[in-house]
């Protein structure tokens, strides 16, 4: 009976790396020109980092505002293929292809090739991504002509034939998956599995010989791959590929006096004189309930508490001479929260100069996000902390009301000087119409 494995993947995955470029003030002047999507391919940067800069410098997105369509940039659809033309007029894709379809235009080099009896007698006979390779079509339009003339698909996993397995070894993978219509992994799997070199042998390989692999999965990799001159990984791919489990030394019991000695010295310690892991002395401490060597309880007073949420917890925790966590488990138990003035400012954040202070409250918060570089959130909540009471908003008076609904919310706020979406808004209040021209 063959052993079951208890391993969790084959290969160590490597954690990809985000984009930490830093931002230069050229780029930060195509912010908001354009759509996020639109600067992110000018920029070579991903649409996550447009967007998260942009809205730290408080630029509003050109999406907010539709943008109507000239005659010039109609002339220009179905010239060329959308993604083109998008990028060419700084809309979205999504935007050009509906424009596009709703005035008719056919996209760009979209022909339908007709089928012909000899692709139709192909369909089947291997792999619908192979064939459509050979065609010289998509994958998609292969499958959906299989389907429509009811030829089943090739099974995903084909049995080797004693012919197909001579071959393998005798030129290069690429080749012989082309000759037998099977891909290049397959045929490299199969010929890992037979132990046939490859003819075109690794720039660096070493083939196993029958002695290394009768090591395999008698000791621990470490140990194999320090005899064997090779990497622990190549160790463990080898051994797993083989379907040889991993050797796992069997747990050496806890003895009575042993026992005894757990909460008498540090874990790291009393490991090192037992001959154990840190982390196995520590978990058979845990399970037999005993407290950790010489722990020091802090014993909080009432005074104590009145200070919590007066100051950082980094000074409260250097005055009480606790870790910081545990001055944030007994606010949480006490209910008590900090305010924004002493939480510890975020990653990234740029601090408040004291030119920047005196702004607040003396023009919109967007306004002053724009002029500040900042998001607009930043600026709301940096105001309401110090209690800065929001700028005055003009109110309506009975003259600028009559205007409204007699002409267009455009021409309302050109002669009010006031935005077209505080016009839109308080005529939508009052329940009136649509004005002449709106």
């Amino acid at each position: 009976m063959k052993p079951t494995c208890f391993e969790t993947s084959l290969i160590p995955i490597r954690a990809s790396r985000s984009d930490a470029r830093v931002w230069r003030p050229e780029e930060d002047k195509f912010l908001g020109l354009s759509t996020d999507a639109a600067v992110a391919r000018l920029l070579k940067r991903q649409l996550s980092a447009i967007r998260a800069r942009r809205r730290q410098l408080g630029i509003p997105s050109s999406s907010t505002s539709r943008r109507e369509w000239t005659l010039a940039e109609l002339r220009l659809l179905g010239t060329a293929p959308d993604r083109d033309i998008a990028l060419r007029l700084g809309r979205t894709l999504a935007s050009v292809q509906t424009r596009r379809e709703r005035a008719g235009i056919p996209g760009f080099l979209t022909r339908w090739r007709a089928w012909t009896a000899a692709e139709s007698r192909v369909l089947g006979t291997a792999a619908d991504a192979i064939i459509a390779r050979k065609l010289g079509r998509t994958a998609v339009a292969v499958r959906n002509r299989r389907r429509q003339l009811g030829v089943p698909a090739v099974p995903v996993k084909q049995p080797w034939s004693k012919a197909e397995i001579r071959m393998l070894g005798t030129q290069s993978d690429a080749e012989v998956a082309q000759l037998l219509g099977r891909t290049r992994r397959a045929v490299q799997s199969m010929r890992h599995v037979l132990d046939i070199p490859n003819i075109v042998p690794a720039p660096a390989g070493r083939i196993w010989t029958p002695a290394e692999k009768r090591l395999l999965g008698k000791k621990p990799d470490a140990a194999v791959a320090k005899t064997l001159g090779r990497t622990v990984n190549s160790i463990a791919v080898k051994r797993q590929r083989l379907g040889i489990c991993s050797p796992r030394p069997p747990a050496r019991p806890w003895s009575p006096l042993e026992d005894r000695l757990l909460g008498t010295l540090p874990d790291e310690e009393l490991a090192g004189k037992l001959d154990r892991p840190a982390n196995a002395v520590t978990s058979r401490r845990w399970k037999k309930h005993i407290p950790v060597f010489n722990r020091k309880v802090h014993l909080w007073t009432e005074a104590d508490d009145k200070l919590l949420g007066t100051m950082r917890d980094e000074e409260l925790g250097r005055r009480f001479k606790v870790t910081v966590t545990a001055i944030k488990h007994r606010r949480s138990r006490l209910g008590i929260y900090l305010t924004a003035s002493l939480r510890r400012p975020r990653r990234g954040e740029r601090p408040w100069t004291k030119g920047e202070l005196a702004l607040l409250g003396t023009a919109n918060d967007r306004d002053l996000a724009r002029q500040l570089h900042r998001s607009v959130k930043s600026v709301r909540n940096k105001r309401r902390t110090l209690n800065i009471p929001a700028p005055f908003r003009r109110r309506w008076n009975s003259a600028e009301e009559r205007l409204i609904g007699k002409f267009s919310d455009t021409e309302v706020a050109r002669r009010l000087k006031r935005t077209v979406m505080a016009v839109a808004l308080h005529r939508q209040r009052l329940g009136f119409a649509l004005g002449n021209g709106s």
